[in-house]
């Protein structure tokens, strides 16, 4: 998996540890996945200008991508963290399903032809 995290977050201990734990968090919930994390990018954004966010962007290995949101205080809440990043992860395999379903309807009608 190719993790990104951007300088920014990094600087920050209490950010890069919540942003830590939320990766980590995301790795043992895909760990028995058939689908495999290829890439998680965390990038800060600002709320207002007042209050720091992270935006998170995963993909797969098939190229399935998802992207979501996060307060400080959501990152920091294991519960409703993880009830997010399932639905973040599920996206993403919602659009790796829609890729590969293209790919097969694709070489269904190339056989077809022949």
């Amino acid at each position: 998996m190719n993790l990104t995290v951007e300088e920014k977050i990094k600087q920050n201990t209490e950010w890069d540890t919540a942003v830590y734990g939320a990766t980590k968090l995301l790795e043992e919930m895909v760990r028995n996945s058939v689908a495999r994390l290829a890439t998680v990018d965390w990038t800060l954004v600002w709320y207002k200008d007042r209050f720091p966010g992270f935006l998170l962007k995963i993909s797969d290995e098939v190229g399935g991508t998802a992207e979501m949101r996060f307060t400080l205080e959501e990152l920091k809440d294991g519960h409703h963290l993880r009830d997010r990043l399932r639905r973040l992860w599920a996206d993403v395999l919602s659009t790796s399903s829609k890729k590969l379903l293209a790919k097969l309807r694709q070489t269904v009608a190339n056989l077809e032809e022949d």
